[in-house]
C-alpha cells in the first residue's frame, strides 16, 4: 500500500544523499586534482568544446534511456507529451541522415538482418532529445498550481541528482583502477571452477546461439540505471513509510561498494584476458596459479558486482512500494537478466554476484531511516550482510589455495550466505511494524543545526588550525636549537603537553569564575597572537642562551637535558597555557546550550582536532613550502586574530552566565561516582596508549610509507582526523539519552584494542602494496603519489583513533555530568590527566618500549592496554556485564592472540618501495635494528656477479656496502676528495657514519683528532659488527670521538677555539626529514665558523632523481658562505669541495703526495684500481664552473638560496623521487658539462 510520504522525512533524506554524494564528489574533485582519477564529467565537457552531430548522438546513446524514463514518469500533462513525440521522428530522421554514412544504421550483418541494437538506439535518442528539452522547461517553470510545487520540487531534486550521477561513476571507476595495480581475478575465477560454477562459457555459447539473446542481455546490462530511476520517480508519489528513498539507497549502495572494491580489487575476465578471447580462456585457465595478476588501468569493480546489485535493490524496493504484480514480477525478471549479462559481457565472476546479494540487503537496511538503530533487528541486518562480505574477503585472500582443493567449501560458504540472506530479508520484513511515526521521524542533530554552536565551531576549528601550525613550527625551530634526536624532539613535545595540561586546570578555573567567558576567550586568542609573533626573536635568544651555557659539553650529556626543559618551557609555557585553557571556556560558553554538557566538549574537540588535521597538511603542501617558516608564523598569528575579532562580536550577542550556569537536562542519567573514576581511569590511560600508538604508529610507518616531512604531515594529519571523527560519532551517540555511556566508553576501548591487533597483519603488505606500482602507467606524478601514501596513512591511523576520539568523548560526557556544578572544573581535571598520560606515553614508549621490544610488540603491547582499560571501565562502573560484553572482549583478546602469529617480514620492510614506486631486491636480512632516531636498520646479503657483499640500509634507503668494486668507490671518495685540497692533519669532523669507510679513511691519513656525528646509534653497531673488515670499526679507535647527535647540533656547541681542517658529510638523502637542514644557508655559516682558515669542507650532493633547480639551490646556498666550490663525481655520485683559501681551491701537490705516502690507505687504495693522483680528474667543476652554473641561470643567486626559513631543499627534494633515476642522472650530468671549462 502507498501513501504520501512525510515531507520533513523526505527531506531529511534528501539531505543525507546530497551530503553524501557531495562529499563523495569533493573527494573525486580532489583526486582529479592530484591526477589519482578522471574529472566528472570531462567526456561532457571535451564534447562541449568541439561540438558534432556525432558527439550529440553518443551523449544521448548514453544518457537517453534515462531523459526518457524521467520524463515519462514524472506525469507530463498532455501537452507536454505531444510536445515531445512531434518533433521526435523529425530529430530521428535528422540524425539518422547525418550519421548514417558512419553507423550504417540499416546495413545486413552476417545473420542477414540489420544492427537491431543501432536501430533502437537511434530511436531512442530521437525520442529522447525533445522529451528531455521539454522535461528541463518543465522544471525550469514555477508550477501554477499550489498542490503541486511539492511535486515539482522534489521532481527537479530528483532530476538534478540523477544527472549529477551519470557524471560521476567514471571518475570513481579510474580511481579503483588507480589505486589497485594488482587483482585478485585469478582468486574469483578458481574459486567459480572449484565450486563448478564456472559456468560462463556455457552462458556466453547458448546467448550466441540463440536469435535475439545477445541483445536481450546487453539491453538488460545497460538498463541497471534505470531501476533506480523508475523506483525513485514512484517514490515521488508516495511509499510506505518503512520503505527506503530511492535515491538514498542509491547513494549509500554506491558509496559502500566503490569501498568494497578496495578491499579485494577484481576487474573481469574480459579486461583480463582480452573482449575477444575471455570465454576460452576461462575454460583454459581453469587450474591457474592463484596469485594477484597486474591488469591495464581498467575499472576494480568486481566484487561485489553493483550492476546486479542496483537491478537487485531497485527490485526490492520496487517489490516493497506496494507495486502491481506484474510489473514486480518484471523488476525480478530483470534483475535475472542482468546477473546472467554481467557474467555474458565478462564483466564479473559468479563470485561477485553471490557477495552482493547480503551486501544490497545490508545497504537497504542502513538506508532504512525511518527505522531508528534501537531497532535491533536493523542492527542485525547491516552486520549480518557487511559482516558476509568481509568473511568472503578474508577466506579468498586467505585460504584460496585450501579452497580450490576443496570445493565442498566453496558451497559451505554459499548455504552459509544463503542463511544470512534468509535472517537479513526476515528482518527486512519486519521493519514495516517498526518505521517511527512522522512526527518522530526528525531528530536533533544538536549543535551543528544551532546557528551560535556552528559560529563557535568555525572560531575553535581555525584556532585549532592556528595550534597545530605553531607545534610544527615550534618543533622545526626547536630541533636546530637543541638537535634533532629522539631526545630533543620528545623533550619539546613534553613541554608542549605540559604547557596544555596546566592550561586546562587554569582554564577551567577562569572559566568558572568570568561572566562572560566568551569574552576572555577572545583575549587568549588575542594573547596567543600577539606573543608567537614575537616567538621567532624568542627563539634567537634561547640559542643564544643555550650555545652560552652548553658550549663544550658533550651532546649526551644529562645538564643539557635539563637546559632544553627550561629553555623549551621558557618559550612554550605561555602559548601553550593558553592554548589549554581555550576548551574550558569555551564549554563554558555552551554550557547553557540544550544539549549535554558531554556533547557540547564532543562537538569543540571534533572542530578543533578537525581544524588541526586541516593545519597539518596545509602546514605541509602549501603553507610553508609558499612562505616560508616567519611568514608561516604570522598566518598562523592571524587566524588567532580573526578567531579573536570574531569571539568579541559574538560576546556582544551573547548573554552573560553565571559562574556555574548548566541547563538541566531532565532525560540524561547523572553519571555515578564509580562511572566518574572509571572515566577517569580512561581518560589517563588513553592518554598514555593514544600518544604511545602515535609514537609506534610513526615509526612503522616512517618505514613502510616515507620519511619525508611530506609523509610526517600526512601521519600526524591521518591521525588527527581519526580523533576528530571519533569525537562527532561520539556526540551523535550521546544526544540519545537512551545510551548506556559506561557501556559505550567501554566498546570504544575494545574496539580500540580490535584495531589495533587486526593492523598487525597490514604491515607486511603495505611495502608490495607500493612495489605494485612499478611499471603501472598511473601514478607518476607527485601528488598521485602522496595521496596513495595518505590513503595507506589513514588505513593505519584512522580505526584506532577514531576509537580514542569516542573513548575521549565518552570519558568526558561522564566526568561532566555528576550534574553537581562541577562540570567545567571536571574538565579541567580529565583534559589535564589526559595530557599528562600523553606524556607519559611520549616517554614510555618512545625511550623504553620500542627501543627494547621493538614496532610490531610494542603495538600488541597498546591493543593489550587498550583491552585491559575496557575490562577496568566495566569492572569499576558497568552495574552488570552482559552475555555480548564478554563475547566482544573475548573476541578482541582472540584477535590480539592470533596477532601473535604474525613476523615481520624485513626484507619486504628493507625493499624501499615506498620510496620510488618500486622495490629494490636487496638480498637476505641478517641483522636488524629499530629506534625512533634511526627508525628500522638493517644489514642484507647481496649476491651479485658470482660474489656475495653485504649491504647497510636505513629504512630500505642505502647507506653504503663492502663491496670493493661496487659502492666503496664513491663512499672512499668522499674522504680522499676533500683531501686532495688538504695537506693539513688536525681535527676532521664526519657527520653519517654509514658504513665507517669514510671515516676510516680519515682517521687512516692520519688526523690528530676525528669526531663523529651519527644521529643514529645502531647505525655504528651494525656497521661495526657487520662492516669491520672495511671500517677497522673506527668508531672505538684511538684519536676517534663519536657522538651520538646530528651534526648540525654538534657543530653548534663546539668551542670556537676548537677548529676543523676538515669536515665531510655524509648524509645519503638529502630529501629526508630535516636532512635538509644540513644543505642550507645557516648550516654552511655554522661550518664555516667551526673550521680553520684552511679549513675543507666536503659534501655528498645527489645527481640522480634531484631536480637541476634543487643541485643549483645546493650549490647557490654553499657558494654564499664559500668562495671556492668544486664539483666532483666518483662512482656516480656527486661530491662538493668548498674552501675560502685560494691555495687550496684546486687540488694541492702536497696533499697528494702526502696521501700516496700514508700507509695506513693502502688497503684502501686497492679499491681505486689506480694512483690517487688521478682522481683529480673527476672533477667536473671547478669554482669558475661553478660560479658560471651560478650566473649562468641570471638573477640574484640569492634567490636559489635553501634556508632555514624557506626550506626550499626539504620541501622541493622529496618531489625529485618521482624521476627515473637514470633519465635524471644522466639529464643532471649533461647539464652541468655545459659549464665545465674548455
Amino acid at each position: 500500500m502507498r501513501s504520501e510520504p512525510n515531507q520533513s522525512h523526505s527531506a531529511l533524506e534528501a539531505v543525507h544523499a546530497i551530503r553524501l554524494f557531495g562529499a563523495g564528489a569533493l573527494l573525486l574533485l580532489l583526486g582529479a586534482a592530484m591526477g589519482l582519477n578522471a574529472w566528472p564529467a570531462h567526456r561532457i565537457f571535451a564534447a562541449a568544446g568541439k561540438f558534432s552531430v556525432g558527439q550529440l548522438y553518443d551523449l544521448l546513446r548514453g544518457y537517453g534511456l534515462i531523459f526518457l524514463v524521467l520524463f515519462w514518469g514524472s506525469r507530463p500533462t498532455a501537452r507536454m507529451q505531444w510536445a515531445a513525440l512531434v518533433p521526435a521522428p523529425i530529430v530521428t530522421w535528422s540524425l539518422w541522415q547525418a550519421l548514417d554514412e558512419k553507423n550504417h544504421f540499416f546495413q545486413l550483418g552476417q545473420s542477414g538482418f540489420p544492427n537491431i541494437s543501432e536501430i533502437l538506439n537511434l530511436i531512442t535518442s530521437g525520442l529522447a532529445l525533445p522529451a528531455a528539452c521539454v522535461l528541463l522547461l518543465r522544471l525550469a517553470s514555477r508550477p501554477t498550481q499550489l498542490s503541486d510545487r511539492s511535486f515539482e520540487s522534489r521532481l527537479k531534486l530528483l532530476t538534478c541528482l540523477v544527472l549529477l550521477f551519470t557524471i560521476v561513476p567514471e571518475a570513481a571507476l579510474t580511481l579503483t583502477a588507480t589505486l589497485h595495480p594488482m587483482t585478485f581475478d585469478l582468486y574469483a575465477m578458481r574459486w567459480d571452477h572449484a565450486a563448478g560454477l564456472g559456468f560462463t562459457p556455457a552462458i556466453i555459447d547458448v546467448a550466441d546461439a540463440i536469435p535475439g539473446a545477445r541483445q536481450l542481455l546487453l539491453s538488460a546490462y545497460s538498463m541497471t540505471p534505470l531501476g533506480f530511476a523508475a523506483v525513485a520517480l514512484r517514490h515521488l508519489r508516495g511509499r510506505p513509510q518503512h520503505v527506503p528513498d530511492a535515491v538514498l539507497t542509491w547513494v549509500v549502495l554506491t558509496s559502500c561498494a566503490l569501498l568494497a572494491y578496495n578491499f579485494f580489487p577484481i576487474t573481469g575476465p574480459k579486461y583480463v584476458f582480452g573482449s575477444d578471447g575471455y570465454a576460452a580462456a576461462l575454460a583454459r585457465h581453469g587450474q591457474a596459479a592463484i596469485e594477484l595478476i597486474k591488469v591495464a588501468s581498467f575499472p576494480r569493480n568486481g566484487m561485489p558486482s553493483m550492476h546486479f546489485g542496483w537491478m537487485l535493490a531497485s527490485a526490492v524496493l520496487w517489490w516493497q512500494s506496494g507495486a502491481p504484480r506484474w510489473s514486480r514480477i518484471l523488476f525480478a525478471v530483470l534483475a535475472s537478466l542482468t546477473a546472467v549479462s554481467t557474467l555474458y559481457v565478462g564483466e564479473h565472476y559468479v563470485v561477485d554476484l553471490i557477495v552482493a546479494v547480503p551486501f544490497v540487503l545490508a545497504a537497504l537496511a542502513l538506508s532504512s531511516t525511518s527505522v531508528p538503530w534501537t531497532y535491533k533487528p536493523r542492527v542485525y541486518a547491516v552486520l549480518t550482510g557487511f559482516g558476509a562480505w568481509v568473511v568472503w574477503v578474508i577466506a579468498l585472500r586467505t585460504f584460496m589455495p585450501w579452497l580450490a582443493e576443496n570445493g565442498w567449501a566453496c558451497w559451505m560458504m554459499i548455504a552459509v550466505t544463503a542463511s544470512a540472506v534468509y535472517f537479513q530479508a526476515k528482518c527486512l520484513a519486519t521493519f514495516r511494524s517498526a518505521a517511527l511515526p512522522a512526527d518522530q521521524e526528525v531528530t536533533s542533530v544538536g549543535l551543528t543545526g544551532d546557528s551560535f554552536g556552528r559560529k563557535l565551531g568555525a572560531m575553535f576549528f581555525a584556532s585549532g588550525m592556528a595550534a597545530l601550525v605553531y607545534q610544527v613550527l615550534f618543533a622545526k625551530r626547536l630541533a636546530l636549537v637543541f638537535g634533532s634526536t629522539a631526545t630533543a624532539t620528545f623533550t619539546v613535545l613534553a613541554t608542549f603537553l605540559g604547557g596544555m595540561a596546566i592550561g586546562s586546570l587554569i582554564g577551567s578555573r577562569i572559566a568558572q569564575r568570568a561572566k562572560r567567558p566568551l569574552q576572555v576567550y577572545a583575549y587568549v586568542e588575542l594573547l596567543i597572537a600577539v606573543y608567537c609573533l614575537a616567538t621567532p626573536l624568542l627563539f634567537d635568544s634561547i640559542q643564544t642562551a643555550y650555545v652560552a651555557a652548553a658550549t663544550g659539553q658533550p651532546p649526551g650529556a644529562p645538564i643539557l637535558l635539563l637546559f632544553r626543559v627550561a629553555l623549551g618551557a621558557a618559550v612554550l609555557l605561555v602559548p601553550t597555557v593558553l592554548m589549554g585553557a581555550t576548551l574550558p571556556l569555551l564549554t563554558q560558553v555552551m554550557s547553557g546550550q540544550k544539549d549535554p554538557i558531554g556533547a557540547q566538549v564532543a562537538w569543540l574537540y571534533f572542530v578543533n582536532t578537525a581544524g588541526a588535521a586541516t593545519g597539518a597538511l596545509c602546514t605541509s603542501y602549501f603553507i610553508i613550502p609558499l612562505v616560508g617558516v616567519r611568514s608561516t608564523t604570522l598566518v598562523a598569528a592571524v587566524l588567532n586574530m580573526l578567531v579573536a575579532l570574531g569571539a568579541l562580536e559574538l560576546a556582544k550577542k551573547a548573554i552573560p552566565v553565571a559562574a556555574t550556569a548548566a541547563v538541566e537536562h531532565s532525560s540524561f542519567r547523572p553519571a555515578t561516582r564509580r562511572a566518574v573514576i572509571a572515566a577517569l581511569v580512561s581518560l589517563g590511560v588513553t592518554g598514555v596508549l593514544s600518544l604511545g600508538l602515535e609514537v609506534v604508529y610513526v615509526h612503522m610507518l616512517s618505514i613502510v610509507a616515507g620519511n619525508s616531512v611530506y609523509a610526517f604531515g600526512l601521519m600526524l594529519a591521518t591521525f588527527l582526523i581519526g580523533l576528530a571523527i571519533g569525537g562527532e560519532g561520539a556526540r551523535r551517540l550521546l544526544l540519545n539519552a537512551q545510551n548506556d555511556r559506561v557501556q559505550l566508553l567501554a566498546w570504544s576501548l575494545t574496539g580500540f584494542a580490535i584495531a589495533i591487533a587486526l593492523s598487525v597483519w597490514w604491515w607486511n603488505e603495505i611495502p608490495e602494496y607500493f612495489g605494485s606500482f612499478a611499471n603501472y602507467p598511473v601514478a607518476t606524478q607527485f601528488a598521485a603519489r602522496e595521496a596513495i601514501r595518505g590513503l595507506v596513512c589513514a588505513l593505519l591511523m584512522i580505526p584506532p583513533t577514531v576509537f580514542i576520539g569516542s573513548a575521549y568523548a565518552f570519558s568526558m560526557d561522564l566526568i561532566t555530568s555528576r550534574g553537581d556544578g562541577k562540570a567545567v572544573a571536571m574538565l579541567g581535571v580529565g583534559a589535564s590527566l589526559n595530557t599528562l598520560g600523553n606524556i607519559s606515553g611520549v616517554l614510555i614508549f618512545g625511550f623504553v618500549l620500542l627501543p627494547l621490544l621493538g614496532g610490531l610488540v610494542t603495538t600488541r603491547i597498546v591493543a593489550l592496554g587498550a583491552l585491559s582499560t575496557a575490562i577496568a571501565v566495566f569492572a569499576i562502573a558497568a552495574p552488570r556485564i552482559r552475555r555480548r560484553d564478554l563475547g566482544l572482549a573475548g573476541g578482541a583478546l582472540a584477535i590480539i592472540a592470533a596477532s601473535f602469529a604474525v613476523r615481520l617480514d624485513y626484507e619486504s620492510l628493507s625493499s624501499g618501495s615506498n620510496v620510488y614506486f618500486y622495490p629494490q631486491k636487496w638480498g637476505t636480512v641478517i641483522d636488524h635494528a629499530e629506534s625512533i632516531d634511526g627508525g628500522l636498520t638493517t644489514v642484507v646479503r647481496t649476491s651479485a656477479g658470482g660474489s656475495q657483499f653485504k649491504t647497510l640500509l636505513t629504512n630500505g634507503k642505502f647507506q653504503g656496502n663492502d663491496s670493493w668494486k661496487g659502492e666503496m668507490q664513491a663512499q672512499l671518495g668522499f674522504a680522499l676528495a676533500s683531501l686532495l685540497h688538504q695537506d693539513a692533519r688536525d681535527r676532521a669532523l664526519v657527520i653519517g657514519y654509514g658504513t665507517g669507510v669514510t671515516s676510516r679513511a680519515f682517521h687512516e691519513a692520519g688526523f690528530r683528532q676525528l669526531d663523529i656525528a651519527e644521529l643514529s646509534r645502531d647505525m655504528v653497531r651494525m656497521a661495526d659488527a657487520h662492516f669491520a673488515t672495511v671500517n677497522n670499526r673506527v668508531s672505538s679507535a684511538p684519536g676517534v670521538n663519536l657522538h651520538i647527535t646530528d651534526g648540525r647540533n654538534l657543530l653548534l656547541l663546539t668551542p670556537d677555539k676548537q677548529r676543523y681542517d676538515v669536515v665531510s658529510i655524509e648524509i645519503t638523502s638529502i630529501w629526508f626529514a630535516g636532512a635538509a637542514s644540513l644543505y642550507n644557508n645557516e648550516f654552511y655559516s655554522l661550518v664555516r665558523s667551526r673550521m680553520s682558515e684552511r679549513g675543507v669542507l666536503q659534501q655528498w650532493v645527489q645527481l640522480h632523481h634531484l631536480e637541476p633547480l634543487d643541485i643549483l639551490s645546493i650549490v647557490a646556498s654553499l657558494r654564499s658562505e664559500f668562495r671556492y666550490v668544486s664539483l666532483y663525481v666518483m662512482g656516480g655520485q656527486g661530491i662538493l669541495i668548498a674552501t675560502n683559501d685560494p691555495s687550496r681551491k684546486d687540488p694541492v701537490r702536497g696533499a697528494i703526495e702526502k696521501l700516496e705516502g700514508t700507509l695506513g690507505l693502502e688497503p684502501l687504495k686497492v679499491v681505486l684500481n689506480r694512483p690517487i693522483a688521478e682522481l683529480q680528474l673527476e672533477r667536473m667543476l671547478d669554482s669558475d664552473g661553478i660560479d658560471r652554473f651560478i650566473s649562468g641561470v641570471g638573477g640574484d643567486g640569492r634567490i636559489w638560496w635553501s634556508t632555514d626559513d624557506n626550506l626550499s631543499l626539504e620541501y622541493s627534494t622529496p618531489k625529485g623521487n618521482v624521476n627515473s633515476a637514470e633519465l635524471s642522472y644522466v639529464t643532471n650530468l649533461q647539464l652541468l658539462s655545459r659549464y665545465k671549462q674548455k
